[in-house]
């Protein structure tokens, strides 16, 4: 009798092993999922009609929401959790370095910033648009605060072209069936 029962508690032990839908929440795969949150993000948004290349900024922008109403206006214009805004903030702890890994519409160079300060001045931005034809500006992105699902992304990114010429945002990035697309963004400041 005791051979008998060794069989099927065995299979109800292996059971969970095959289960096609685990309740464990999808994390992110930093290998493909960050760049492919900024490569979305770059192709919604900063690719104008006559950019030729992207510029951007080589170290992430650790950009942080202004506590209170900051937060408040992030949290109901993009209608994001406490726990999404939390995670942006752990990404966005420190600085990061960014990697070739855009898969984006254009060609794109990651420069650091004091190159750009550099061929810039803080405000002749012909230098830079000699080095860098056709470029859409100079564009920074913070690190990306993904939900607990791995389905949702929070990302902020600024572009400058010009002394008075620059904007920064803050999008809500989701994962759907055809990759990841840009749900909505907000407008956080511009001069």
């Amino acid at each position: 009798m005791r051979k008998c029962l060794f069989l099927p508690v065995l299979l109800l032990l292996l059971l969970p092993a095959c289960d096609d839908n685990p309740s464990t929440p999808d994390t992110p795969d930093t290998s493909t999922d960050i760049y492919a949150v900024y490569s979305a993000l770059i192709d919604s948004v900063f690719i104008y009609p006559a950019t030729q290349m992207v510029v951007i900024q080589n170290m992430t922008d650790p950009y942080a929401f202004p506590q209170g109403s900051g937060r408040s206006f992030i949290k109901v214009s993009l209608g994001v959790s406490d726990t999404l805004l939390n995670a942006y903030d752990e990404a966005n702890a420190s600085a990061g370095a960014l990697e070739r890994k855009f898969s984006i519409a254009k060609d794109y160079e990651l420069i650091a910033d004091s190159t750009f300060q550099r061929l810039t001045g803080g405000a002749n931005w012909d230098p830079f648009f000699a080095a860098y034809p056709g470029a859409q500006g100079y564009l920074t992105l913070s690190g990306i605060g993904f939900s607990d699902d791995g389905n949702s992304a929070l990302v902020y990114a600024s572009n400058s072209s010009g002394v008075l010429a620059a904007w920064g945002i803050c999008a809500l990035v989701t994962k759907e069936a055809t990759g990841w697309e840009v749900k909505k963004y907000v407008v956080v400041w511009v001069t």
